[in-house]
């Protein structure tokens, strides 16, 4: 599922998915149809000041998680709110010209880690 978040304000688009599906290591043709979908809006709008760019959230303590996994361990999840740092630098002028770039929230709280 591909949520999409437009901030007027700021002329940002997040393309919001999940990166799970995969068949023996290969990405399924879904996650690259929308990462391309993604990169051609991207280049679509970049002259009109409008950045697109993508976020994988990863898995993290929701109602809609729990309702198709019920059983899963949810220490082993990351709180929604835990996770937003990506979205608040992709929101901030700090991103500024950055479009057309995929970002894994987790990978990002990594690296980021002396963001606050």
């Amino acid at each position: 599922m591909i949520r999409s978040v437009r901030l007027h304000h700021q002329r940002n688009v997040f393309f919001c998915r999940k990166e799970r599906a995969r068949t023996n290591g290969v990405p399924t043709p879904f996650r690259n149809s929308s990462r391309r979908i993604q990169q051609v809006l991207a280049d679509e709008v970049r002259y009109h000041g409008i950045r697109v760019n993508s976020v994988n959230r990863g898995r993290s303590t929701t109602d809609m998680r729990h309702a198709a996994y019920p059983d899963e361990d949810w220490s082993t999840l990351k709180k929604p709110a835990e996770v937003t740092d990506v979205f608040v630098f992709l929101a901030s002028d700090r991103s500024r010209g950055t479009t057309g770039e995929y970002f894994d929230a987790l990978e990002y709280l990594k690296t980021n880690k002396e963001i606050a």
